[in-house]
C-alpha cells in the first residue's frame, strides 16, 4: 500500500480523504460521495459524484502490482460508458512517484503511461477506424473510436471530472504496442498514453477481490449462470452472471441492458421463428481442460449474396479462467475455433504479416446480424453490420470484422463436428442450415449438389432405355407404353432417393 502524502477532511461529512499521489487534483469520499478538489492546502466540495457501478472486476482500490520492475498500486477509477457497453479506467501510482492508467473491460487489460501532448496527431474529427496515424516514426493504426460519459468515479484522480464528464478517446495498435489519444474537454491536440496489453497474473497483482468478496458484495458470483426476468415479456433469459452487459430476450427478440440489479429495455424487434441451432444456451463443454458455457447466439448473413444459403451460425462461450471463446457453425459439419487478437496483424497490400508469417487476403464481404438470443458483453443489434477481411494461411484464417466504432481481429482454426459433439456431449447435433456456405468460402464446391446428381442419373438411365427400345418400337417389336411406364418409374425412384438425401 502507497504512503498518504496528503490527507483531507471531507468539507461534506467530515471523514477522511487520502491523497497518495502529488499529482491528484481531486478524490471522492468513500463515505457520501463528494467530490473533494484539493488546491495547494485547501480542500473544496464540488458535489457528489455517483458512485461505480458493480461490475464484478476483480480489481479493486488499494490492489497492488509490478510492470516491467516498478511496483504500483491502484489509488482512484473512472466508469465510463457508450452507447454498446462501458469500461472502467483504473489510476495507478508507481512506487518511483510517476503515475499511469490500467483499462479494463470485457475481462482485457490494457496498461499505458502518459507521453504528453502529441501536436501531430490529426483532429479527433479527421480520425477514422483503421486509418494510420504515425507516431514516433511508427504507424499506428486506429482501432477504435469513442465518445464515452463519465458515470461514476471512486478514489483520486489527476483531473477534475464529475457526472456527465463526456471522454473523447482514440485507440490504436501496432503490434503489441497501444497507443490512446485523448482529445476530452474540447483538445484538439491530443494527450497520448503509451503502452500494452497485459493480463493480471503478467502484473503479479495482489490484493485483488476473491470471489467471496465479489459475491457478497453482488450478491451472485461472477461466471455463475443465473436466470433473469425479461422486463419486456417476463420470461425467464439466462445468462451468465457479471459477464454480459446486454442481453436477447429468447421469446420476444427484446434488447435488455443489465445495470447492477436492473434490466432496461433498450429496443424490441419483431418476433423472429426460432433458430434451430446445433448447440442452445446454456450449454457446458469442456475445451481443452476448461469449462465453458454458452451465453450467445448469433446468425450471419453475407450481405448483397443473392445465395440465401450464404449463412453461418456464432456461438459465444464464456469460462471463468480463460475468458471469451467464439465457435462458428457454417454448416455442412463444418466448425471453426475463434479467438479475438490483442496483438493485431500488420497490413500490407493484399496480405498481412502476424508471428511473422504472411497471411494472404483471400475475401472481402460484409456480415448482417440476421438473429441474436442470449446475452453478450457488447450490444448486439438485429442488422448490424461488419465490413469483413478474411486472410488465409494453410486452414487457418485471421479475420478483420470493421465498422465505423471499431476494428477487431481474430484467429480461427477448422474443428471437426465430431470433435464439437465430443466437447458438449452431444449425439448428433444438426447444422443450423443444412447448406449454408461458410463465411470464408466464396466459391463453389467441386462436386455437384444433390439436385444436380440425382438428375443426371435420370437422365443417363432414361437415355440407355430408350436407346435399348427406341428401334424396337419403331420396328414393331417393342411397346412405346411399356417404355413409357419405365422410365416414369425412374423417375420416381430419383426423386424418392433423392428427398431420402435431403432428409439425412
Amino acid at each position: 500500500m502507497t504512503a498518504i502524502l496528503f490527507q483531507a477532511t471531507c468539507p461534506s461529512c467530515g471523514a477522511r480523504v487520502p491523497f497518495r499521489s502529488a499529482a491528484s487534483v481531486m478524490a471522492v469520499c468513500e463515505y457520501c460521495q463528494s467530490t473533494v478538489l484539493r488546491e495547494a492546502d485547501q480542500v473544496k466540495d464540488q458535489g457528489k459524484m455517483s458512485a461505480v457501478l458493480e461490475d464484478f472486476s476483480p480489481l479493486q482500490i488499494g490492489a497492488s502490482g509490478v510492470d516491467q520492475g516498478v511496483g504500483f498500486a491502484l489509488v482512484g477509477r473512472i466508469q465510463l460508458q457508450y452507447s454498446d457497453g462501458m469500461w472502467n479506467e483504473w489510476y495507478l501510482l508507481f512506487a518511483d512517484g510517476s503515475n499511469g492508467w490500467l483499462s479494463d473491460g470485457s475481462g482485457q487489460y490494457i496498461l499505458t503511461r502518459s507521453v504528453g501532448v502529441v501536436p501531430t496527431a490529426p483532429r479527433f474529427e479527421q480520425l477514422s477506424v483503421n486509418k494510420p496515424v504515425f507516431y514516433k516514426t511508427r504507424d499506428f493504426r486506429v482501432t477504435d473510436l469513442r465518445t464515452a460519459q463519465c458515470t461514476g468515479g471512486q478514489g483520486e484522480l489527476p483531473f477534475v471530472v464529475g457526472q456527465g464528464w463526456q471522454a473523447r478517446v482514440a485507440d490504436l495498435r501496432k503490434d503489441q504496442q497501444f497507443l490512446t489519444l485523448d482529445y476530452s474537454e474540447g483538445r484538439t491536440q491530443p494527450e497520448g498514453f503509451a503502452g500494452r496489453a497485459v493480463s493480471l497474473p503478467e502484473l503479479h497483482m495482489q490484493l485483488l477481490r476473491d470471489t467471496d468478496q465479489i459475491s457478497s458484495s453482488s450478491g451472485n458470483i461472477k461466471g455463475s449462470l443465473q436466470s433473469l426476468e425479461c422486463p419486456n415479456c417476463g420470461s425467464p433469459v439466462p445468462y451468465v452472471f457479471g459477464v454480459a452487459e446486454h442481453l436477447v430476450c429468447p421469446a420476444c427478440r427484446a434488447e435488455v441492458a443489465i445495470a447492477g440489479d436492473t434490466a432496461t429495455v433498450l429496443a424490441k424487434h419483431k418476433e423472429l421463428t426460432t433458430l434451430k441451432t446445433a448447440l442452445q444456451l446454456g450449454d457446458q463443454g469442456k475445451i481443452a481442460g476448461l469449462d465453458y458455457v454458452l451465453i450467445g447466439i448469433a446468425q450471419m448473413e453475407e450481405v448483397g449474396d443473392a445465395d440465401e444459403s450464404s449463412l453461418w451460425t456464432e456461438y459465444l462461450l464464456y469460462s471463468t479462467s480463460a475468458g471469451f471463446l467464439w465457435l462458428v457453425d457454417e454448416g455442412a459439419s463444418d466448425w471453426q475455433k475463434v479467438t479475438v487478437l490483442n496483438e493485431i496483424p500488420e497490413e500490407k497490400s493484399g496480405y498481412v504479416l502476424w508471428k511473422n508469417e504472411r497471411w494472404n487476403l483471400e475475401w472481402r464481404y460484409q456480415g448482417r446480424v440476421m438473429y441474436a438470443v442470449g446475452a453478450f458483453n457488447w450490444r448486439i443489434k438485429i442488422g448490424d453490420t461488419n465490413n469483413i477481411r478474411d486472410y488465409q494461411r494453410g486452414k487457418q484464417t485471421l479475420t478483420a470484422e470493421q465498422n465505423h466504432q471499431e476494428i477487431t481481429w481474430s484467429h480461427s482454426e477448422p474443428i471437426a463436428g465430431s470433435i464439437v459433439r465430443t466437447w458438449f456431449g452431444k449425439k448428433q447435433p444438426k447444422p443450423a442450415h443444412p447448406q449454408a456456405k461458410s463465411a470464408t468460402k466464396k466459391t463453389q464446391a467441386a462436386t455437384p449438389s444433390i439436385d444436380v446428381a440425382h438428375g443426371l442419373i435420370f437422365k443417363w438411365m432414361a437415355g440407355i432405355l430408350w436407346l435399348l427400345n427406341l428401334p424396337l418400337i419403331l420396328f414393331g417389336s417393342g411397346s412405346l407404353v411399356l417404355t413409357l411406364i419405365a422410365t416414369f418409374i425412374l423417375w420416381v425412384i430419383a426423386k424418392v432417393s433423392e428427398q431420402k438425401q435431403q432428409e439425412a
